[in-house]
């Protein structure tokens, strides 16, 4: 039948204390390349480590996935993305905002709080060498960076540019599909955790890394489709980019 070709992932590889009750929580590293085993005989053309996954795990199913030629990405917590690279991991999701090796008294294989992680992230000094060697392994292992700028946050904290999507998708009449956290709110900045993964994307780029934008709306209808995609590029020229680097970037 003619029809499209889809590439399709897995399940999510998640270790033990998911939040999200529908995750399959790995019993360990056999578990994981039994996972990954699985759907990759079921065609499967891709794999998401997450958030509590152990490093055995992630080894485990970095290694069998790599057996089949297949990638595997990374929205990480409990692992550290120096720690992820020397594992053999293909790509990071989110930059900076989830990387979680800086965070003081990190423990081996646990997900510290979030909002202690970024009020961290915050305060990091991104030309201190702890930061400038974590880009130079990231580069050295030739592990892409999927940067998701805070579509988010980074719309509904700040004004749009002017010219920019928002009036245009309101002046078309579509201010009623425009999702209310998306509004912009004149005279509010973005947060410093964001500000600070904004600038570690031009470090790594800069650095010699490879990366691409995103602009998922995780189900919470806050990035507007199409809308966020453009956002992002503003967002990557605020960053320090050029206009075609921004442009390159996002289509990546």
């Amino acid at each position: 039948m003619p029809g499209p070709e889809l590439y399709i992932t897995g399940p999510y590889l998640e270790g033990a204390g998911s939040f999200a009750a529908q995750m399959h929580e790995l019993t360990g590293p056999d578990d994981a390349a039994r996972t990954v085993e699985y759907w990759a005989s079921e065609g499967v053309t891709s794999f998401k480590a997450y958030m509590n996954i152990t490093r055995d795990e992630l080894k485990a199913a970095v290694d069998t996935a790599h057996r089949h030629g297949i990638k595997v990405t990374g929205h990480l917590c409990s692992i550290g993305f120096s720690e992820a690279a020397a594992i053999g991991i293909d790509n990071l999701e989110h930059g900076l905002l989830v990387d979680t090796e800086f965070h003081p008294g990190k423990l081996p294989d646990v997900c510290p709080p979030q909002a202690a992680t970024r009020s961290e992230i915050a305060r990091l000094d991104l030309d201190s060498a702890p930061v400038r060697n974590m880009i130079a392994d990231l580069v050295k292992h030739n592990v892409a960076n999927h940067f998701h700028p805070r579509g988010v946050r980074s719309v509904r904290r700040r004004p749009a540019a002017a010219g920019g999507a928002i009036p245009r998708c309101v002046d078309g009449g579509g201010a009623g599909q425009l999702p209310r956290r998306a509004r912009p709110r004149p005279g509010r900045i973005v947060p410093a955790d964001a500000q600070k993964g904004i600038e570690f994307e031009f470090a790594f780029v800069k650095a010699g890394g490879s990366a691409d934008v995103g602009c998922g709306s995780h189900g919470q209808r806050r990035a507007l489709a199409g809308f966020a995609d453009q956002r992002n590029i503003e967002l990557l020229v605020e960053a320090g980019f050029t206009c075609s680097q921004a442009i390159q970037i996002a289509n990546c």
